[in-house]
């Protein structure tokens, strides 16, 4: 979808007074919930810098269809927009991309494998690396158990670090020091109940129903599906042109 065509859609929405709603159903994680309760109260202290892994191995039925050889059909689009969605929503707007991809192992025309590179506004940095090559438990989907269709690992894909502590989900961990900060200091970690993290879907859902009852507003707007659009346009740009861009 191009901007001006996510611009209309945004437009007719307001025209006509009809809520506009994104599908981004991790937002409706408990786990998430928990994370970004954790960030915004300050309990991890000023965020440093973040590391997202979607390692996954895609096997041969996969590619009968023709489509997931070409462009648009690889990793970044399928399966890196869920990610971009929900880092900005734990970490705020991005401000930079800068990334590189490869397709050297499966040789389609489409790429295997890539590392993005984001600078957010805050100052905080983050790497995201995602392959449809790789043999590996930490993924997101593989690790949330959101969805019975997949097999859990009780993994971490995402670890956010901060001056104070650090915390790593979905197999949710929150390391701290006890009293001084130091690497000299033994580190602990407070292990949280993820149970309820396969109820994501119905939460989901839910929140549709009540969207459309007018008892709740959407949880990601058509703003944010734009943002999202706009940096993964700004992912192609940068790996085709070898150089950071800047989000507009």
């Amino acid at each position: 979808m191009t901007f001006q065509k996510q611009k209309k859609i945004i437009s007719s929405s307001k025209k006509n007074k009809t809520h506009l709603l994104i599908g981004y159903h991790r937002r409706h994680n408990s786990i998430v919930e928990k994370v970004k309760k954790k960030i915004d109260s300050g309990n991890l202290g000023k965020i440093v810098a973040a590391n997202v892994m979607c390692w996954l191995y895609k096997n041969k039925d996969w590619y009968k269809e023709k489509w997931r050889v070409k462009k648009g059909g690889g990793p970044l689009g399928i399966n890196l927009v869920h990610d971009i969605d929900l880092i900005c929503y734990l970490l705020g707007s991005i401000t930079h991309v800068q990334a590189t991809i490869s397709n050297k192992i499966r040789k389609f025309e489409v790429e295997d494998t890539a590392v993005v590179n984001f600078i957010f506004k805050s100052g905080a940095l983050c790497t995201l690396s995602v392959s449809d090559t790789i043999v590996a438990p930490y993924s997101y989907e593989l690790t949330a158990g959101e969805n019975p269709a997949y097999p859990i690992t009780n993994q971490s894909a995402y670890f956010i670090g901060g001056t104070k502590s650090s915390i790593q989900f979905p197999n949710l961990k929150h390391w701290y020091n006890k009293g001084e900060r130091s690497w000299w200091k033994p580190i602990y970690h407070k292990d949280f109940n993820i149970r309820l993290s396969k109820f994501t879907l119905v939460n989901q859902i839910d929140h549709l129903c009540d969207v459309v009852l007018g008892k709740a507003k959407p949880k990601v707007t058509g703003n944010d599906g734009l943002q999202s659009l706009k940096i993964f346009d700004a992912i192609l740009k940068s790996a085709k042109k070898g150089k950071k861009i800047k989000i507009n």
